[in-house]
């Protein structure tokens, strides 16, 4: 069975983090503080999403997830194989997967804003989305 507390602190987690970033005009200018500042809280959602999406993996498999050279894609596509997300969803979180290894492996002042800003303003919607995926499939 899912821990309901483990998710709870997660979505609160997400749910805050989302809250943070989209205080913020995105279509103003930001100084370059501001812009590592949105790309950390893009890598922070994503994360909490995998924490979540491996979570259940684990409670279903019983079993811990493989921390191959692919586990993060891994995890996406075990979630559309298992019906825990669908496809579109997976493959717009890819995106945010593939940023945030390149954010985590990289420098903040080298984040390039045309793909930061694309993810941030879009990152509401995915939120919704997975939550709502998530709930239609009975997970939360």
């Amino acid at each position: 069975m899912v821990n309901k507390d483990f998710l709870d602190d997660h979505i609160k987690h997400i749910e805050n983090t989302l809250q943070v970033l989209t205080s913020k005009d995105l279509n103003s200018e930001l100084n370059p503080h501001e812009q590592a500042g949105t790309a950390t809280f893009i890598m922070n959602l994503y994360t909490g999403i995998e924490n979540i999406l491996r979570h259940i993996l684990e409670e279903m498999q019983y079993t811990k997830v493989q921390r191959t050279s692919t586990w993060h894609k891994d995890i996406l596509s075990n979630c559309v194989e298992k019906g825990i997300i669908s496809s579109d969803l997976s493959e717009a979180l890819m995106d945010y997967m593939k940023f945030r290894h390149r954010h985590v492996h990289g420098y903040g002042y080298m984040d390039d804003w045309n793909l930061v800003k694309p993810l941030a303003t879009g990152a509401k919607s995915v939120i919704e989305t997975f939550f709502a995926e998530l709930k239609a499939n009975r997970y939360l």
